[in-house]
């Protein structure tokens, strides 16, 4: 779950809630949206990957433990759901590039291509579907691409990122603060703890506060707390605090 600037993408799905004003619908909005079944996960893994690259990370299904919500607005109206327990994630490598799909619920997915260059990991495309009554899918490229995770991690090092994704802006600016030592599934892991912060403008503009912390042994995010802020006549809020459960991937 490397900083993915993920705000841009969900403006046209909040847009849709606009449709949903019953009190039944309000019902469904208020209870915990259902976690991605695991077969329903390697399923996916198994019609996507292709044959595995040497070094980390390794492709595969991941689960994250997970707390948190998310929130759309309708004029006076406020939908809140809680995520489920588990998220999965969908770790895609071909020559070159790398593929993140987060499932936090069967209602709210976010994917993140990567183009692996000898500097680091660069943020290349993004998608999002989220349903909130009814669905609404959204990807593009990110134009120009931008280096998302230096490939050599040290305390204090800073970098910004400066793109459009659907004609929206996005500025970021991303600092690693510490280092420490995690302990995932029994196994003990150095990570880099990354603080991003990021603005997206345009009619609905948005903040995301991210706080990453990446293990560079194994490539992954083994801990990530993002809140996220969008406003506008349809405001969005998300607030989440998610941790990998376990080194190994299944697929």
């Amino acid at each position: 779950m490397i900083r993915r600037r993920r705000i841009l993408l969900i403006v046209a799905g909040l847009l849709a809630v606009t449709v949903i004003g019953v009190s039944v619908e309000f019902r469904h909005l208020s209870t915990t949206s259902s976690a991605v079944p695991v077969r329903k996960a390697l399923t996916k893994y198994e019609q996507t990957h292709s044959a595995s690259t040497s070094g980390p990370p390794r492709p595969g299904v991941y689960t994250y433990t997970v707390q948190g919500q998310e929130c759309a607005g309708i004029a006076a109206l406020r939908f809140c759901r809680a995520f489920p327990s588990q998220a999965r994630m969908i770790l895609i490598r071909k020559d070159g590039t790398i593929s993140e799909e987060i499932d936090f619920s069967e209602d709210h997915l976010e994917t993140s291509r990567f183009d692996v260059r000898p500097d680091g990991r660069y943020l290349a495309w993004q998608r999002t579907r989220i349903v909130f009554g009814i669905a609404q899918e959204n990807a593009a490229a990110t134009v120009p691409t931008t280096l998302a995770l230096p490939a050599a991690l040290r305390v204090g090092s800073r970098w910004t990122q400066h793109f459009s994704a659907g004609g929206l802006p996005v500025a970021s600016t991303n600092q690693v603060t510490r280092r420490a030592t995690l302990k995932i599934g029994g196994t003990s892991v150095t990570a880099y703890e990354i603080d991003a912060s990021s603005t997206t403008g345009g009619e609905h503009p948005g903040t995301e506060d991210d706080v990453t912390w990446h293990a560079p042994g194994v490539g992954l995010d083994v801990r990530l707390i993002m809140h996220r802020r969008i406003g506008g006549a349809f405001p969005y809020t998300m607030d989440v605090d998610a941790t990998l459960q376990s080194l190994q991937p299944l697929g």
